[in-house]
């Protein structure tokens, strides 16, 4: 499952240095846009380790800050019991992540929509995770 809590309501926005001229606002476009093509092919390239970031880059430090340890705990408890296929357990952890994170987690909340139809009992082919077939 590839998902990110994140909260950009405290991030602050770099200021805009004055008045720019259309030219100028299409060149800090393009710049921008080189930018994140060398980031992306750095990425791809094994050069850069992104799971890292999440320790290193100080943007994703702060929006994931709101989010303690105990949520990402309780949460990767709850996967792990899901991926064996022991989803009468991952059902009573999953339930109990709102509390945890004080909101509602909508992954958390699909797995156990996921799990329901199947009435908490993976099926017997269960190989540890399932084709996802729509977004």
């Amino acid at each position: 499952m590839y998902t990110c809590d994140t909260d950009i309501s405290n991030i602050a926005l770099e200021p805009v240095q004055g008045i720019q001229t259309k030219m100028q606002k299409k060149m800090a476009r393009v710049k921008a846009r080189l930018a994140r093509d060398r980031y992306k092919q750095a990425i791809l390239a094994g050069e850069i380790q992104v799971s890292g970031l999440f320790e290193t880059d100080l943007d994703l430090i702060e929006i994931r800050a709101p989010f303690k340890s105990a949520f990402f705990e309780r949460f990767a408890q709850g996967y792990a019991h899901y991926e064996k296929g022991t989803w009468v357990e991952a059902k009573s952890i999953f339930e109990t992540i709102p509390d945890v994170k004080g909101s509602e987690d909508f992954p958390a909340k699909n797995l156990l929509s996921v799990m329901e139809e199947h009435n908490f009992k993976a099926p017997a082919d269960w190989q540890g995770y399932r084709a996802l077939t729509e977004k």
